[in-house]
C-alpha cells in the first residue's frame, strides 16, 4: 500500500500533529475540542465510502476503507464549521486538513460567484460541483468528483485541483445526494 504524505494548516495557534498508518489519520489540536455536526464536513475529492470518524477531546480520527483512497491524489477536509471548543462552544470555521497519497499536492484552485439568473441575487444554500465526465447528464447519473458550498454573497472556491478539465454545476442539495 501506498504510503500517504501530510501536510496541515495552522489549527488556532499551533499546528495540528499529524500520525498516519495504512488508511487511519489522525490529527491533533491544542484545545479540547469536538466535531459537533459531521455533515459539515466535505471530503474532496468525493470518497466512495464514508469514512469512520472519531472525536475524542483533542483527537480526530479519520478511518478509510482500504480501497477508498485513490493513488497519487491530493485530498481535503473540509469542517466547514463542525469543530467547536467543547468547553465555550466557540467554532473553528472553514478548518480545512490536507493529504495526498502521492510525491505532491495538487495546487490548482477555482473560484467564482453563483449569481440567480432569475433575481440576480444570491443562495447560500446551494452547492457548486465539478464532473469529470463533460456529459451535461453526469450531473443527474454521476456523484461529483468535488463539491463546496456557496457562501454568503454567493462565492464559491475549489482548493488543491488536479491540472485536468471539469463541468461545473451549482444546485439545491435536497436531500444530500449531490444529484439533480
Amino acid at each position: 500500500s501506498q504510503g500517504v504524505r501530510s501536510w496541515a494548516s495552522h489549527w488556532g495557534s499551533s499546528n495540528m500533529a499529524r500520525s498516519i498508518a495504512a488508511n487511519i489519520l489522525s490529527a491533533q489540536n491544542g484545545t479540547t475540542a469536538g466535531i459537533m455536526d459531521f455533515d459539515n464536513v466535505i471530503v474532496s475529492p468525493t470518497l466512495k465510502n464514508i469514512p469512520f470518524v472519531e472525536g475524542r477531546l483533542r483527537t480526530v480520527t479519520f478511518e478509510f476503507n482500504k480501497d477508498t483512497l485513490e493513488p497519487n491524489t491530493t485530498y481535503s477536509i473540509n469542517f466547514g464549521n463542525a469543530i467547536r471548543d467543547i468547553n465555550e462552544s466557540n467554532e473553528l470555521k472553514d478548518f480545512t486538513y490536507i493529504f495526498t497519497t502521492g510525491d505532491y499536492f495538487d495546487t490548482l484552485t477555482f473560484s467564482g460567484k453563483v449569481i440567480l439568473a432569475e433575481t440576480g441575487g444570491t443562495d447560500s444554500t446551494l452547492i457548486v460541483m465539478l464532473h469529470r465526465s463533460l456529459d451535461d447528464s453526469a450531473v443527474a447519473k454521476d456523484r461529483p468528483r468535488y463539491y463546496t458550498r456557496v457562501k454568503p454573497g454567493g462565492s464559491f472556491n475549489f482548493r488543491h485541483l488536479p491540472p485536468r478539465t471539469f463541468a461545473i454545476y451549482a444546485l439545491e442539495d435536497e436531500g444530500g445526494t449531490r444529484r439533480y
